[in-house]
Formats: structure tokens, sequence, C-alpha cells
């Protein structure tokens, strides 16, 4: 259409709402949304092009085509498809986030983004953003190409349905999302997301095709939400919080695959929505839990949830979108509570993993945040014995002919439900004085030797006290927990602790006791403390870790030279080192794979957001490894300031009690230290925690032959320092070996390229060490 037939159409674009809908039609129009029709002939971009901006970003139009969406039966145009000449531009004010772009990137001077694009399609839940155009009257619409392309590129790799999140959208008073996707010039395909459920609500995302991989470039908070640095200041506002949970779980079916389990669930969620008007409930839910059926008080509900593994046979068919939209009718009202039921079907291998098993409210932007109690219902095999949270209602509980049913009651909200079953069950219990009871169990088939049950409850019960008397706080006297699982991995609940069932074989001094250790700890930071977003993931799983280390070396046996072994292997770890390679603690393939592609990982910071397409797993390298070391590292600069480790103690102290029983930030952390040690400590949490450098020292020394004035031996200290960004600084310890095999400690501020010290002892040394037992995570040589 030329521009003279577009401007009898100019308007501001759809400013009218979409007409209030039943659920029904929702439904409807989201299957509309799916067939991704747009305007058959497309419409010329007028001369001088069209310009708009959103919530820190602009797009520029210069020359080309644009087909509009088909609008809904409401009458909401919800997206346009553009091809031509346009540009992209964004500012990013958070310098951590600019410096992430920058890696992301491979571009270590970008100032923000400024990209030429040459297709667009874009996507919203309220009026599109640009004034001045609209389909003509009787305007056809047919299935746009790029569109297709671009919608099937989300849902089949990055497993986000665009049209249900825009239909939720539609269905809820002033939400706000839109999604730009761009073809430019420099990094391919790059999307620009906004949407208002998010705590930080704008991100721009990268999909790696060389290693298929969603990589999120940017997270930032809305403009008039961000702090003077630009960096995330705004707090979580959920739609919905879940108040209590009510499962009814047959797990007597056997499933697909070999010992596993088909699990029939009727699971009842009860929701206090917290604004009035959403006629949708925004849920998550496992992506292998295949949905039947969802109600309210018997009615039948319409839900938006995609069969991804439907849409191509190179997909496990099981997987559907984690997103679980249900419309609702009447709209919720604040504080009126409502019971949601879903019926589900999902797999199990003995146990409910994590906490996405059943119905949530929470997507990847906090941890854990809500809180709910809970009754379970869980029907079993009568060879099988169940263990679960809560209290087990005897009244309630039952056996029949061929099954056993047993019910549990989760008194107090909790952050995650889970429970165990297994077939030639042992059980243990473990009673330690001052401490709650542990209670160790699993199938004697997953786990050889009843000897091994009770050998691992005892590291349990030994650690949490060990943390009881560490931190100061007492945990509830009633039992905790502890089951073997057909895993690879250890995850902690309110009470209950998962262990990989070859974990109880690994008996042997210092990792056996460190990976049980860790889990243990998550009673600590984790249940009693969480982290506030997932950018404060580290307080969880860094101090868990950290606990660990402090528990071997202080009870097993050599524990301080297996702390170093750890630590060291640590280090290798994130410099890429293989000379751990031995270790029982080493992971020598993420070593060689961090060293060779470690240089875009993000940094603790970031969270989960760190990963990226040739290193899917770096979350877990930043926040436990590294995260681990910057506590070690925080403890060794403490411990020279004060002289012993009761500084570090008490700053763990202090903030687990101010935090007790909620959340808690990295910025919270901070200030518990400043607290106990008083002093602006950004720089060391900038570096270490918002950064991702790992410096290089190169270091020499000279010794005075003789004393001077004062009697005392004078060493001249030269280092060097690389592979750091301008204003990066860091405490690295000094020890000179004295007579008699005694050492003397000092510290050196290094935050220069090269810096001369000079340091003076009470008598000659025999030699100086810079950096000894690696304490500082670094690349060392002497020159």
């Amino acid at each position: 259409m030329s521009p003279k037939i577009l401007l009898p159409f100019l308007l501001l674009l759809f400013a009218l709402p979409a007409f209030p809908q039943t659920p029904e039609a929702l439904r409807a129009d989201y299957e509309r949304l799916q067939q991704w029709r747009f305007q058959a002939e497309p419409m010329a971009v007028p001369a001088g092009g069209l310009r708009w901006s959103y919530e820190g970003a602009t797009w520029i139009l210069e020359s080309g085509r644009i087909w509009l969406q088909e609008p809904t039966s409401g009458g909401a145009v919800t997206g346009l498809v553009f091809e031509g000449k346009g540009r992209f531009q964004m500012a990013v004010p958070d310098s951590n986030e600019l410096a992430q772009l920058r890696r992301f990137a491979k571009k270590p001077d970008l100032a923000g983004l400024d990209e030429t694009f040459s297709s667009l399609v874009l996507r919203t839940s309220g009026k599109l953003p640009i004034e001045g155009i609209a389909s003509p009257a009787g305007a056809r619409f047919e299935p746009n190409r790029r569109a297709r392309e671009r919608h099937e590129q989300w849902i089949t790799q990055r497993v986000f349905d665009a049209d249900a999140r825009v239909a939720a959208g539609l269905a809820m008073p002033g939400d706000q999302y839109l999604r730009v996707d761009m073809e430019t010039g420099s990094f391919g395909w790059l999307t620009y997301d906004y949407d208002g459920w998010r705590i930080e609500e704008i991100r721009v995302e990268s999909f790696n095709t060389k290693f298929p991989f969603l990589e999120v470039w940017l997270s930032l908070d809305r403009p008039s939400e961000r702090d003077e640095r630009g960096r995330p200041a705004s707090g979580w506002k959920p739609a919905l919080d879940i108040r209590h949970v009510d499962v009814a779980a047959d797990l007597t079916t056997a499933g697909r695959d070999k010992d596993w389990y088909k699990g029939r669930f009727m699971v009842g969620v009860h929701v206090l929505p917290q604004r009035d008007g959403d006629r949708a409930a925004q849920l998550y839910l496992h992506p292998f839990a295949k949905v039947t059926a969802v109600s309210e008080g018997g009615r039948p509900l319409p839900f938006l949830r995609d069969h991804v593994g439907g849409r191509s046979a190179s997909i496990d068919d099981r997987l559907y979108d984690a997103s679980l939209v249900v419309l609702v009718d009447p709209p919720f009202a604040k504080g009126a509570e409502r019971r949601i039921d879903v019926e589900y079907e999902m797999d199990l291998k003995g146990y409910a993993p994590g906490r996405e098993w059943y119905p949530d409210a929470e997507g990847d932007e906090t941890i854990l945040f809500d809180t709910s109690t809970a009754r379970m219902e869980l029907i079993v095999r009568k060879k099988h014995q169940v263990r679960a949270m809560g209290r087990k209602d005897e009244a309630a509980s039952r056996e029949d002919a061929d099954t056993s049913t047993s019910v549990w009651i989760v008194d107090q909200p909790v952050k995650m439900l889970t429970f165990s079953f297994a077939d030639y069950f042992h059980e243990e219990t473990v009673a330690h004085e001052g401490s709650p009871d542990v209670v160790s169990f699993g199938s004697r088939v997953q786990v050889s030797g009843k000897g091994k049950f009770r050998k691992v409850g005892e590291d349990i019960a030994a650690s949490l006290a060990f943390y009881q008397d560490l931190f100061g706080v007492k945990l509830p006297e009633t039992p905790i927990y502890v089951t073997s699982i057909s895993g690879f991995h250890g995850q902690a609940f309110d009470g209950f602790i998962h262990l990989a069932e070859n974990s109880f074989d690994l008996l042997g001094p210092g990792a056996g006791e460190l990976f049980r250790g860790h889990e243990a700890a998550h009673q600590f930071w984790g249940v009693i403390v969480g982290g506030a977003t997932y950018r404060d993931a580290w307080i969880g799983e860094a101090f868990a870790e950290y606990s660990g280390m402090m528990f071997v070396e202080a009870t097993v046996k050599d524990g301080p030279r297996h702390l170093q072994d750890v630590l060291q292997a640590s280090r290798d770890e994130l410099t890429g080192s293989i000379k751990s390679g031995f270790s029982k603690f080493s992971r020598m393939r993420v070593n060689i794979l961090n060293r060779a592609h470690g240089e875009r990982i993000g940094p603790i910071g970031h969270g989960w957001r760190a990963n990226t397409g040739e290193l899917p797993w770096a979350y877990n390298s930043q926040v436990y490894t590294k995260g681990a070391l910057v506590l070690h590292m925080l403890r060794g600069m403490l411990r020279d300031a004060t002289g012993s480790d009761q500084a570090f103690l008490d700053v763990l102290r202090d903030f687990i009690r101010a935090h007790q029983g909620g959340v808690a930030s990295t910025r919270d952390f901070e200030a518990a230290l400043a607290r106990r040690v008083p002093g602006d400590w950004s720089w060391f949490f900038d570096a270490w925690v918002n950064g991702t450098a790992i410096p290089t020292y190169r270091w020499s020394y000279n010794l005075s032959g003789s004393p001077d004035e004062q009697g005392r031996y004078v060493a001249t200290l030269k280092v060097r320092q690389s592979d750091v960004p301008e204003g990066f600084r860091m405490s690295v310890p000094v020890a000179a070996e004295l007579s008699g095999g005694r050492i003397e400690r000092q510290r050196v501020m290094v935050d220069e390229a090269e810096e001369t010290f000079t340091l003076s002892f009470p008598e000659k040394p025999k030699s100086l060490m810079f950096n000894p037992e690696n304490e500082v995570l670094a690349k060392v040589r002497k020159d």
C-alpha cells in the first residue's frame, strides 16, 4: 500500500482496549493467534519513516513494508511483521550489565546497543507502540512466513509460547508485555522483551545457534525503578499468593521407562489474588507434566499450554511449555481466596523433584519466595513405603488389598514440598544431643548395606550440630528426613533432604562429608534465609558450599588438608587449570571447557544468567564454586585484620539472625559485613560478585642484607597485575617464613598495573610467598 493510501487511516493505533471476554472467547483467540495470520498485502513505511520508544529502547523503521496481525475477537491487534531497513538503540546504564553485554557480544568497547536490522517480528498484549498505521477496512489475513518461522523458533528452541503470554495479558487489566525480535547485522536475531510480570521487566535475549541455548544478554528494571547506578531497585509484586496446596497422587502405575512410575495428580491450589480484575492465573508446572483438566468448584476452566513435543519429531513428545495459563470467570478480586484444581500425569522415579512437580505461581525471577501449607495424600503399591514433609495423619492413612495410602500435613508454610517412596525399605534414626534427630531412609536395593544409612545419618546429624553452633541458630526439634534418590544430585527442603544414591557410597574422608554437609547446610542457607532474587542465589548455594568446607575442615581427619584440596580444585575449575586433575574434588571436563570458553560467562550476581551456550553449567561454576571462594577470601581478609575467625563468624551470625525466616540480598550481606567491620566494601563485591575478572599476578622480591635503623629487615615486593578492568583491586596476603618455622602474614592492596611495596619484618625472612596457599583466586607467576 502506498503512503497516499495509508494516510486516511492515520490514528493512534488501536487505542481502545480489548472488549471484556469470556474464558472460552479468550481460548478461541489464543487458537487464532497461533495461526500467525497477518495482512496479505503489506503497507509501506511512510516517507520519513516511523519511530517509537518504549521503556529505554528506541526503534526506527527507515523504509520497508509492514504486515499487521489479524485482530482478536475483542479488536486487539497484538503484532506486526516488518521487513526493510531499521535501527534499534538502547542505552545500558548498569555498568555490570554493560560489562556482561560486552562479554556475551565479544565486543569489549561496546557502549550500548545501536544495531541495524532487516526484519522485525513484534508481539504485545497492549496497544501497538507505533502511531500512524492501521489495517484498511476489509483487509485479508493469511499465515505469514516470517512470523511463523520466529514463533516456531521461540516455541521449539526456547520453549516460550508468546501467544499464551499475549492472551494472558489481554485478560489482565493494565498488563504490559512487548516482544520485539530483530534480525540484526551484527548479532543475528536479537530480542527485546518487556514483561511487567518480572521483577526486572526488560531483557535482551540472543539464541546461541552454534551451541543451541538461550542467552539473556541484558536484564534491567524499567527506568523508573532503577537506582542511581542504573541497577535493579524494585521488589517483586506477585499477582497471586499461593496459600495452601492439596495434593492427591496415585503412584501405583508403571511409567514409560524402567523404574519410573506414572503419577496421576489432582492438585488444588489455593490462591490469594493480589490485584483486582485479572481473568487469568499464570502458573508454572514441570514441562513433562501432561495437564488433562483444570477446574474451579467442579466447573472446567480453559487453559493455555503448548504441546512443544508435538511440533517436531526431534523433540521428546512429553515436552510441554512450563507455563500454564488458566482462564477464570468471574475475574479475581484482590484478597478473595480461590481454589483452582489441576489434574495431570507425570512420571516420577521414587521421589518428587524440586519445586516444579506441582503448580507454582513463581517463574525464574525469585528464589522460592512464596510459601504455603499443604496436605498430601499419596497412594502407592503396598510394597512401597512413603516418607514426606510434615506430619503423618495416622487417622486418615489406610491400607487396602493392593495399595497403601498415607496422608501428610504441612502445618507451617514452606518454600517447597516433596516426598519419597521406596521398596525393600530401610530406615535408621540417629539422635544427636542438642540438634534434631536425623531419619535416614531409602531402598536397600539402591543403597547396599544397612550400615551406610546409619553413617549418612550420622554425618548429617553431626553437620547440623556443627552449624547450629557455628551460626548461633537452633533448628526446630522436629526430625530431619534424609532419603536416597535415583538421581545424581542432592536437594534440600524444609526438614527434608534428597541425596543421590551413589553418595551413600562416598564414605571416604572429605568428599562424602562435603556433599552431605552442603545439603545439610541448606537448612540454614536456603530454608532459614533464602535469596531475595535470582541474583542472590549464591546466598543459598555458595554459603551452603562453604559451610560444608568448614565442616570438613573442622571435623574430618586431616580436615585442613582436605579443605586446601577442595579450594585448589575449585580454583583450577575457574582458571581452567588441569593441575588438580586427579583430585576427588575435581571436575576436569568443566575445567577444560572453562579454559576454552570462559571469557563469555557471567558473574555470580547474574545467577542462572551466567550460563552460555558453550558453558550451560557456568551457573554452577560461578554461584557454587566461585561463590565459596569469595567467602574464603573474605574470611582470610578478616582473619588477618583481627587475628582470628571470630569477625567472619560474627558477620555470618548477624546476617542469618537479621534475616531469619525471610530472604536476603547481596546488598544485605554487604551491609552486615560493614556493620561488623566498618568501611566501604562495595569494591570487593563489585570485583568478585558482580564481576568476572580473575587477576594474573607476576611478582618478585628483594631482601635487604642488613636491618634498618629500627632493627627491621625490609623486603621490596614488586607486583604486576593484568587481565582485570581498570579500577580492579584486591587485598593479597604475603607470608614470610621466619626462624623456627614461624610464619608472619601481611597484606598488600594491589590496585595498579605495576606496584612496588615495602614490607618490614623483625628478622630476615628465609623466604617470601605472595598469595600463600593461593588464597586469592588468581593466576600467580613468580618472575
